[in-house]
């Protein structure tokens, strides 16, 4: 007696499946802690309530890679336009 093929397919299909989240499951993992972070903290005095997640622009991104930025220092370090939108609003408050 032999086995009916639809069981068959179904073995197949859970085994491909298995085989697609162990491949899977170390590149994702991996990825979270390669790729860099894109938001900058922005602090209160800039805003008015909270601190806020603000995406960087590619031009930052350009500036972060060029000075050899390790990606997961991105959120700390400060940009050219950081420092000049702090500058300016020193100015302001003054």
């Amino acid at each position: 007696m032999g086995m009916s093929p639809s069981l068959t397919i179904l073995q197949i299909i859970q085994a491909d499946q298995k085989v697609f989240a162990g491949v899977g499951t170390p590149f994702v993992i991996a990825s979270w802690f390669i790729m860099p972070e894109t938001a900058r903290s922005v602090p209160h005095s800039y805003l008015f309530e909270c601190m806020l997640k603000i995406r960087r622009t590619a031009a930052e991104l350009d500036e972060l890679f060029e000075t050899k930025v390790k990606p997961w220092r991105f959120h700390k370090t400060k940009t050219a336009l950081q420092r000049g939108l702090e500058e300016r609003s020193a100015n302001v408050v003054q």
